[in-house]
């Protein structure tokens, strides 16, 4: 019985020692899978890592290139065209681009051309001509008298304006031709003259970028009430009014352009000339400045307070004030110097 025993138990252990090492090599077997699962993730979330690296690296790449691509585009570009405004002293003024438009005034600077700096097939400018007194329309009909059939000639308003217009008719068939249009604007108690030069070439890449450019010309043209004309050259110096009553005798003296010149008003009459003076000694004993000017004699003396006195063509003194340097610019507008 012992003996029976004995092997019941061996037999229930060597089953219980079994049972163990399959449940071990099962949860080895498990475990090992789950391993593998595991690396296996890892692979892949790093594989997948190393692709989005990739990715963003060409994109980098790609950004950096466009990137460069643009600022030598860039830099290959001319800066932007700057605009100015040129302002006449008769009381117009007009935008137009200095990379476009060459600039030439006058002397009187009553005339002033813009003349187009790009491709053109000839000479193509916009000149303006202030004409102080005249009549717009009589202007423009005298321009064509001689060559009336050869203009379409209107009156009307422009944007900034009426205006007396002749349009050179076009010329027939394809060959290049010279077109002159004119128009005549009043302005200012005269007339405002625009006279349009264009060689046409019929190559579209040639006339229309000169056509845009003359066109914001006329755009941007504003006229306005003109104030009296001011020489750069002219420096005043001083000047004096007799206040006293008895006489009207204004004196201005300038430097123009270097050169000490006198200009002397009674009522409506002008005196100028260059200033030399010599000292002269009154009754009393007391000195002043006298000078000759256009067979004239007159004298000033400058005394303190913005006070002196003036000495008229008769020799008569008067007792006199400062006189304002406003007063004496429109002095030498009025005198026509």
């Amino acid at each position: 019985m012992k003996k029976k025993a004995l092997c019941v138990l061996l037999t229930t252990a060597l089953c219980l020692g079994l049972a163990a090492c399959g449940k071990e090599a099962a949860t080895s077997d498990a475990e090992g899978s789950a391993m593998e699962a595991v690396e296996e993730t890892q692979e892949t979330e790093e594989a997948d890592a190393a692709a989005d690296a990739a990715d963003a690296s060409a994109e980098e790449t790609e950004d950096q290139k466009a990137a460069a691509e643009t600022e030598e585009e860039a830099a290959e570009e001319p800066a932007a065209a700057q605009d100015s405004v040129y302002e006449s002293q008769n009381g117009w003024s007009v935008r137009y681009y200095p990379s476009v438009f060459n600039v030439n005034e006058s002397d009187d600077k009553n005339m002033v051309d813009f003349v187009y700096s790009g491709e053109a097939g000839g000479t193509s400018m916009a000149s303006f001509q202030y004409l102080p007194g005249q009549d717009a329309k009589t202007v423009r009909d005298d321009l064509i008298k001689d060559s009336a059939d050869n203009y379409e000639v209107t009156d009307g308003e422009l944007s900034f304006g009426p205006a007396f217009r002749a349009d050179q008719k076009p010329a027939e068939g394809n060959d290049p031709y010279v077109k002159e249009d004119y128009y005549a604007v009043p302005l200012n108690d005269g007339t405002l003259l625009i006279d349009v030069l264009v060689h046409i070439t019929r190559q579209d890449e040639i006339d229309i970028p000169i056509s845009d450019s003359i066109a914001m010309l006329f755009d941007s043209l504003t006229l306005s009430e003109s104030t009296p004309a001011r020489d750069e050259g002219l420096v005043y110096m001083g000047g004096l009014y007799s206040h006293d009553g008895k006489s009207d005798m204004n004196l201005a003296l300038f430097r123009k352009d270097g050169v000490p010149v006198v200009l002397v008003q009674e009522g409506d009459k002008f005196y100028y000339g260059d200033l030399e003076t010599e000292e002269a000694t009154l009754e009393d004993g007391s000195t002043y400045n006298k000078f000759s000017v256009e067979d004239k004699t007159f004298g000033y003396r400058f005394d303190e307070e913005s006070t002196g006195v003036l000495m008229d063509e008769n020799g008569d003194l008067h007792d006199s004030l400062e006189l304002d340097e406003s007063v004496a610019q429109d002095m030498w507008s009025e005198s026509g110097n």
